[in-house]
């Protein structure tokens, strides 16, 4: 009885798959978990008139990836991506900004959704 026991144990352990992380990162080293969240920063307003785009601050999130297109195209216009921004405002100089979208970070973390919003 006990080998059998002990070979299902065995074979359960042969047959469970390696752990996956639900985030990537390309950074390598020692791991330490910290629980951070990247969420999705919430209040998103653009103007058009003074190129200002501006959101609510998410808790414990450092900076911003803020992609701003002078082009409509229906939603599928090309993005210029500003990164490292630490404030939760951004003003587009020179181009009239018509759609923006936001995307939180968090060292080698980014949010996986954006907020996206027509600039009025």
């Amino acid at each position: 009885m006990r080998v059998a026991i002990a070979g299902a144990a065995v074979l359960c352990l042969v047959a469970v798959q390696p752990a996956s992380a639900a985030w990537q990162t390309s950074n390598q080293g020692n791991a330490a978990a910290k629980a951070v969240t990247a969420s999705v920063p919430g209040g998103l307003t653009c103007v058009k008139s003074t190129g200002v785009i501006s959101w609510t601050a998410v808790a414990g999130v450092p900076e911003y990836e803020v992609y701003w297109s002078d082009k409509d195209q229906g939603g599928q216009g090309t993005f210029t991506v500003v990164t490292g921004v630490t404030t939760t405002s951004y003003t587009v100089t020179g181009k009239v900004p018509l759609r923006a979208k936001i995307r939180s970070v968090a060292g080698p973390w980014t949010s996986t959704q954006s907020a996206e919003k027509i600039c009025s």
